[in-house]
């Protein structure tokens, strides 16, 4: 247990030191990996264009409920990464021209992924943040 939580204080640290902030809380130890992998594949390939990021924080600045889903619909492109946390688990999908990348497979629908995660019917797009619910 002792290694777990040094391995945590661990990514937190990596984390301040990466982005000059704190972690928001309840950030799981799996997307704080995702954070610190993320900073060194930018250093080796380069960041996301300016225009993206100020989109990205205009969103992160809004409400839930008032987010445009053209907003982020708009960052759902071959390239986009999507992550999700669902019950205490983090899920990575890859958007790529042919379909979505998840678990090595290639789906043809975010709905797919969505209701294998959950054992629901679920929208896709709602499920990973791409619209809200009207």
């Amino acid at each position: 247990m002792d290694n777990f939580k040094s391995d945590r204080e661990k990514l937190i640290s990596d984390w301040k030191r990466i982005y000059k902030s704190t972690p928001p809380k309840g950030l799981s130890r799996h997307t704080l990996e995702l954070a610190k992998e993320y900073s060194k594949q930018a250093q080796k390939t380069g960041r996301l264009p300016k225009n993206t990021v100020k989109q990205l924080i205009k969103i992160a600045k809004m409400g839930k409920n008032e987010v445009e889903p053209s907003s982020l619909s708009n960052l759902a492109k071959p390239g986009a990464r999507l992550i999700r946390e669902w019950h205490g688990q983090t899920f990575v999908v890859d958007i790529l021209e042919s379909g979505y990348l998840w678990q090595e497979r290639i789906y043809k629908s975010l709905t797919q992924i969505a209701r294998e995660i959950t054992g629901t019917n679920w929208s896709g797009p709602r499920f990973f943040g791409l619209r809200h619910r009207r």
